[in-house]
């Protein structure tokens, strides 16, 4: 994916129309046989809409970022809904790696389908959270729901406004 800064703000709103409620992109002049008011953007394999400008293709959520700040943003977009395609300005937020990475899901291959829990050889349920690179035991619960009140609470406390836990 394209990160360097082309073209500024001014040029963007030239070509492109960005709804900030909606979050949906849509094409202003004919553009590299784009039609005026056909809706911008490809979806790809990873989720994410991909919008081509000049032949290079950006995310749309880092568009969005220039268009609204006239700022490019200076590391990552995040959708703080979990959901790639909510591009609403509402739900996009600057964010580092570390940040973007701690607002995501619990992974799909989680057999209890809670962040920062598992089960245990003894049946019990281990809670641990992921700080400053190093896995931090938060302790041993009866319950998923005890386990995942524990990484709740820890994530809050640890990340902010980035702590994701269900």
């Amino acid at each position: 994916m394209n990160y360097r800064n082309d073209f500024d703000q001014e040029y963007l709103k030239s070509i492109l129309y960005y709804d900030p409620l909606s979050g949906k992109w849509t094409w202003l002049k004919h553009y590299y046989k784009r039609l005026i008011g056909k809706e911008a953007g490809q979806i790809k394999q990873t989720g994410y809409r991909i919008i081509k400008i000049n032949n290079k293709e950006y995310m749309s959520a880092r568009l969005a970022c220039l268009y609204m700040t006239g700022e490019w943003p200076k590391e990552e977009m995040d959708h703080k809904d979990t959901i790639k395609l909510n591009d609403k300005w509402e739900n996009l937020r600057e964010a580092s790696r570390a940040e973007n990475t701690r607002n995501r899901n619990a992974k799909l291959t989680s057999l209890i389908g809670l962040k920062g829990v598992r089960l245990t050889t003894s049946n019990k349920y281990e809670a641990n959270i992921k700080l400053n690179g190093q896995f931090k035991y938060l302790g041993t619960f009866d319950t998923p729901k005890e386990a995942a009140t524990a990484y709740a609470n820890a994530a809050k406390e640890a990340y902010g406004e980035f702590a994701r836990h269900d």
